[in-house]
């Protein structure tokens, strides 16, 4: 599902909404909270790319992009609003 953003922008839009619902379930004995979450499709993706390193999902996410905006007859730049860093940990 491809959401339309208004904005200072020619055309925008997010592919979803990242998360379907988040309840709190408590906190760990370092204070850090748990949560039981429900992500959309491509928030899971997104999800297991940025934490998991599942670099397949890209293919995944390219293909949803391509089908979603196939109909534009324009040529748009797409730019992602969230870049994707390598942590160590």
């Amino acid at each position: 599902m491809a959401i339309e953003l208004n904005g200072n922008w020619t055309k925008g839009f997010a592919l979803d909404h990242h998360m379907q619902k988040s309840i709190l379930l408590g906190y760990d004995e370092l204070g850090h909270p748990h949560f039981d979450s429900k992500r959309s499709v491509i928030g899971e993706w997104v999800y297991q790319l940025k934490y998991r390193n599942q670099t397949q999902n890209v293919s995944l996410l390219v293909d949803y992009i391509l089908q979603k905006f196939s109909g534009f007859r324009k040529s748009y730049k797409f730019n992602c609003s969230r870049p994707f860093y390598n942590r160590a940990y």
